[in-house]
């Protein structure tokens, strides 16, 4: 469920953030993407058939209110901005992990890391990433 989703994430960032679940993390936002991408999806239909039965009037079918039309085209109307602060969050939590690695005793990592982020990057190394986020991108 998306709950335990969200509590995850807040659990990786606070109290105070784990630099090592960078990974997780990533993995859980992939998700919690997922989560609005379909809202978002749900909510277009909501409005076309709100759009449908305001004009072909049904016994069956109850119209959305002003304030929740309003709130549900707000919410489409911003699909875009949505996805381009999930791709940004994405690249600069990237880049915050390569950072750490390469300062941190893990540093042999670093080469792993830099392939699940950027596939192809380095000779030898072009296996596919095991990290949900790059789908999709």
């Amino acid at each position: 469920p998306h709950t335990l989703v969200f509590y995850m994430i807040r659990s990786i960032i606070r109290p105070s953030f784990i630099l090592e679940q960078i990974p997780d993390l990533l993995d859980l936002i992939a998700t919690a993407d997922a989560v609005r991408s379909h809202a978002v999806e749900g909510s277009s239909v909501a409005l076309l058939r709100q759009e449908y039965y305001a004009k072909e009037p049904s016994s069956h079918a109850t119209l959305l209110t002003a304030k929740e039309l309003k709130k549900i085209e707000g919410y489409v109307g911003n699909k875009e901005s949505g996805r381009m602060h999930y791709m940004l969050l994405v690249k600069n939590l990237c880049i915050l992990h390569v950072y750490y690695l390469a300062t941190s005793q893990e540093s042999c990592m670093l080469a792993e890391c830099l392939n699940d982020y950027f596939p192809g990057c380095i000779m030898g190394q072009s296996i596919p990433s095991k990290l949900l986020f790059c789908s999709g991108l």
